[in-house]
């Protein structure tokens, strides 16, 4: 979206007070300043159809899309670090009253009880793998015998940590783990915990394999950025489906992919950042990858106009995915996701 395309969509909201967004209300003291309840049932019904539809039916979800795009460009960054880092702390009724004015909040929280919802009542089958979107580049992985997670980023994350058999993250930006659940992980779930910056069983800053039962994990350090060398470690992890490989390929926020350099020939999932410094194309033809998951979308911690990225990037990168002959696809907040090896 175009500066002018986000200034015709924020006329939706011409009823929200500057000085609320700039200074919320919400961040001191109960919420008692309320956006146009219209708005706020627009973005309901966007919720409805994106929750009723399947990931790739994007004819029926544009309109939807338009909608949850102009919410979440109208919530500043200070607004969202305010509201993650309340933590556990918010209760269901103060956030609700947060949405109020941000209803970006709504499909936030909507699509993470969502997930929770689904990981209680969906079982893989033992040659299916499940992935749940989440946020930004997080993503949950489910199988018949195994349940992890990769960059989990959310307000409510500890409510996951008893479901979850390890926990992996590339690297140490706010927007790929909070601080509070990293460390309530490792105290309460007492569990590994991958990364190679926080200090926890499972801390590996090396290229290294690991094993969590079934499943097996070949770690990598690549560049985020020149000025980050080795910051970003990378996941490609091997499941076992009923005696058959599936492959995710994690890369984080890297931006080299020829720094990659894979185990296996073919990747079954790849979940990628697309506008870091990497042309997917290229981690394409290096991965293989039978489907790519653009990721790193609505990134809230950045401005609407630097890092945070459109719906159109995603759109992009899935025409030039089907020029190259790669199946690329866009997955949502609370995005669920059946696979099964070939």
């Amino acid at each position: 979206m175009d500066r002018r395309d986000f200034l015709k969509k924020s006329l939706l909201f011409s009823a929200w007070g500057v000085a609320a967004r700039l200074c919320p209300a919400w961040a001191r003291s109960p919420v008692t300043i309320k956006t146009e309840s219209a708005m706020n049932e627009k973005v309901r019904k966007a919720i409805e159809t994106v929750f009723s539809t399947s990931m790739e039916d994007y004819a029926a979800r544009r309109p939807a899309m338009e909608i949850l795009e102009a919410a979440n460009w109208h919530c500043t960054p200070e607004i969202y670090k305010a509201y993650y880092t309340r933590g556990l702390s918010m209760t269901a009724a103060e956030a609700a009253a947060v949405a109020e004015q941000e209803p970006v909040f709504l499909f936030y929280e909507a699509a993470f009880d969502k997930i929770k919802r689904e990981m209680k009542s969906v079982k893989p089958d033992p040659d299916s793998v499940i992935l749940w979107h989440v946020y930004n580049m997080g993503y949950i992985v489910k199988t018949a015998d195994s349940c992890f997670a990769v960059d989990l980023h959310h307000r409510r994350s500890p409510e996951l940590a008893d479901q979850l058999d390890f926990l992996l993250v590339t690297h140490n930006h706010v927007d790929h783990h909070t601080v509070d659940f990293l460390n309530y992980y490792r105290d309460t779930a007492k569990r590994p915990l991958v990364s190679n910056f926080h200090p926890a069983p499972g801390y590996c800053a090396e290229d290294k394999t690991l094993e969590f039962g079934s499943v097996k994990v070949h770690t990598r350090r690549t560049n985020h950025n020149p000025n980050l060398p080795l910051f970003v470690q990378t996941y490609e992890i091997e499941l076992n489906l009923n005696g058959k490989k599936f492959v995710i390929y994690h890369s984080g926020d890297s931006c080299d992919p020829k720094q990659f350099r894979p185990h296996n020939d073919k990747i079954d999932v790849y979940m990628v950042h697309p506008r870091v410094g990497l042309k997917v194309p290229e981690a394409q033809k290096i991965l293989h990858p039978k489907l790519t998951l653009i990721s790193h979308l609505h990134e809230m911690h950045h401005l609407y106009n630097k890092w945070r990225w459109p719906y159109s990037v995603g759109f992009e990168e899935i025409d030039k995915g089907r020029a190259n002959g790669f199946h690329c696809a866009m997955p949502l907040w609370g995005e669920m996701i059946r696979l099964t090896a070939d």
